[in-house]
């Protein structure tokens, strides 16, 4: 089998661009700073919660006609701005979000038909899980379970009113929203599904918005909530 990258929704078979996979199972790095205190062994370590973004480089190849084939990845690549999913075959249940920053690079064969370059991507530090994807809808407590060992921002959409309680942290939302809520927990957001913003009805009581760290988490809700759907977003490095 032949292996491929996805980006933006173009499939860079489309394009007559196989890879393979050398590059792809590096892991993002970590903000330390080393602090030297006198006459003490060792360093102290000012630890920042941030990821870095990664560098993934696909080693690539084609075989065909580049004249054709190069100016329709050309256009894949440096047609997008901005973020854009990234996925490939060596890894089908997980995706990046990830930029192209160029230059492309391609030194063809004495005949021009075939070539091996590089395609570097930029990416954000996470790899995505598929399955934090699935949307799973609960009408009574119940418990979620991480199953990395990093902190996912779910995305709460919440039908009815009153008190939601996941882990330590409480919100509250109040009766004159007659619409669903949706609690995006990474951009740290409430909005109903026309997009208007209601952070100044609903509640959050605690450090910030919720989270299911690794391990389990509860979650709670009043009756007069009728249904909560949890999109986990489910994530590793």
């Amino acid at each position: 089998m032949r292996n491929y990258f996805t980006f933006n929704g173009h499939d860079s078979r489309d394009c007559g661009i196989y890879i393979s996979g050398s590059g792809t199972l590096n892991g993002a790095g970590r903000n330390y700073d080393a602090i030297e205190v006198p006459g003490r062994d060792g360093d102290l370590l000012g630890v920042e919660k941030r990821l870095n973004n990664i560098e993934l480089t696909y080693p690539a190849f084609t075989y065909g006609n580049l004249g054709t084939l190069l100016p329709a990845l050309k256009e894949v690549l440096l047609g997008a701005v901005g973020y854009k999913r990234l996925t490939d075959s060596y890894h089908p249940d997980e995706f990046r979000l990830a930029y192209f920053p160029g230059p492309l690079d391609v030194d063809p064969t004495a005949k021009r038909d075939a070539a091996e370059f590089d395609i570097s991507f930029m990416c954000k530090p996470q790899r995505w899980l598929l399955s934090g994807e699935t949307q799973t809808t609960y009408t009574a407590a119940f418990t979620v379970t991480n199953p990395t060992a990093f902190t996912a921002r779910p995305l709460l959409r919440v039908n009815g009113y009153g008190v939601l309680t996941v882990g330590s942290v409480v919100i509250e939302i109040p009766d004159d929203i007659i619409q669903n809520v949706i609690i995006d927990c990474s951009t740290m957001d409430c909005y109903t599904p026309q997009l208007v913003n209601v952070n100044d009805k609903v509640k959050i009581y605690g450090n910030e918005f919720p989270t299911f760290p690794a391990g389990e988490t509860g979650v709670s809700f009043d009756s007069t909530i009728y249904s909560v759907r949890v999109t986990p977003r489910w994530w590793r490095v």
